[in-house]
């Protein structure tokens, strides 16, 4: 089962433990080879961009495990819009994590009124492109060589858990 939440230490801790040792996630995260982190340190750190940002984060559990970290962030009340952006460790990868961890974020979108989110995917990752789009996202193309997906959350049905839709 995953759940979201505002982590706390220890979930800091395995949240700092998958930043420091899993070098494929090190890789797309494009860590500084130098950089190391700790708990205390992911918490200041995530709160510190959530403050900069108007976001929200959330570690990411299955079964009670941290596995990565989910965040709404952008959020404009005025115009009711937000960003998406999410990680999950290699070793959780593939297992429908971060699909269920979307799911839940979305929900969390809409209970704070927000109409539609989106998110700038770089072209290599095929993954995050696929859950977009599973949604009914489609990319637009931008200069930087990313891809720009919007969703619109008026478009997505309330429950996502009860439709069918390719990994």
């Amino acid at each position: 089962m995953v759940e979201l939440r505002e982590p706390d230490i220890a979930e800091a801790a395995a949240i700092a433990e998958l930043l420091n040792r899993d070098i494929q996630l090190r890789a797309d995260l494009r860590c500084r080879d130098d950089f190391s982190t700790s708990a205390e340190g992911v918490l200041g750190t995530l709160a510190e961009w959530c403050q900069a940002k108007r976001a929200v984060s959330y570690a990411i559990l299955a079964d009670g495990v941290a596995v990565g970290v989910i965040s709404l962030s952008q959020i404009d009340p005025m115009t009711r819009t937000g960003r998406i952006g999410y990680w999950v460790g290699s070793a959780h990868r593939r297992r429908g994590h971060c699909q269920a961890a979307f799911e839940l974020v979305l929900r969390e979108a809409r209970r704070r009124g927000l109409r539609e989110v989106s998110a700038s995917i770089r072209r290599r990752h095929l993954a995050s492109q696929r859950l977009w789009e599973s949604f009914g996202a489609t990319p637009e193309p931008k200069p930087t060589g990313h891809l720009l997906y919007t969703l619109s959350l008026r478009s997505v049905v309330s429950d996502q858990t009860s439709r069918d839709r390719r990994p």
